[in-house]
């Protein structure tokens, strides 16, 4: 099936053995207790516990509770009422993905690549969030995400990249950002009243209009009426 167009094909239940799927379109596939071991796979495309996952894929309802999908590539998946709880994704790219209804609780979202998400999931773990799109996650990949203008009260970001991250007027009240990357990031006109910024990199961030006082600075920063300044 090498370059085959499969897109939207069921494969529930189907013995895979052997099969060359190099090149094919597995766009909106649907799986689930797929038996045997294909013998290659498109790029991006993996076979865990009989689902068929990768960019595209249709995984409504499926069970993936506890299953490793570190680095995984869910770009534009549908997700609904998926069980994902306690799965590592760890690196995973799940921008533009479907989470309505997915139960997360647990789940490891180091490094996670997110954005364009819809859908609400049912379960997200402890102090996480999921804001215009985005999942916001200790150590999750934010890079250049627009967050700007929203109330990111108490959010844990710590360890995550947010460098050139909009946070623009955002509500950071109580935020943590111990150990962010925030090289670049605009922060002006933030509130950061007792968030906590110890160990966060601030190398060229934008502020200004700043409010409140932050319970934690990094090393070497302070904050003078409202704009962050080295010491």
């Amino acid at each position: 099936l090498s370059g085959t167009n499969l897109s939207s094909v069921n494969f529930g239940g189907a013995n895979l053995s052997g099969v060359n799927f190099r090149e094919a379109n597995l766009s909106g596939v649907r799986s689930g207790s797929i038996t045997g071991t294909p013998l290659a796979l498109p790029a991006g495309w993996s076979l865990n516990v009989g689902y068929l996952v990768g960019p595209g894929a249709n995984l409504t309802s499926a069970n993936l509770a506890g299953v490793n999908l570190t680095g995984v590539n869910l770009t534009g998946a549908n997700l609904t009422n998926a069980n994902l709880a306690g799965v590592d994704l760890t690196g995973a790219n799940l921008t533009g993905a479907n989470l309505t209804n997915v139960n997360l609780a647990d789940a490891v979202l180091v490094g996670v690549r997110s954005g364009s998400i819809t859908g609400k999931p049912r379960f997200l773990p402890y102090t996480r969030a999921l804001v215009r799109g985005f999942l916001i996650a200790p150590g999750a990949d934010l890079s250049g995400a627009d967050l700007s203008g929203v109330n990111l009260t108490s959010v844990d970001f710590s360890e995550a990249n947010l460098s050139g991250a909009n946070l623009e007027s955002s509500n950071l009240y109580g935020a943590i950002l111990s150990g962010a990357n925030l090289k670049g990031a605009n922060l002006r006109g933030t509130n950061l009243e007792v968030a906590q910024l110890n160990g966060a990199d601030l190398t060229g961030v934008t502020s200004g209009g700043i409010t409140g006082t932050p319970l934690y600075l990094p090393s070497g920063w302070k904050l003078v009426s409202g704009v962050f300044v080295r010491t």
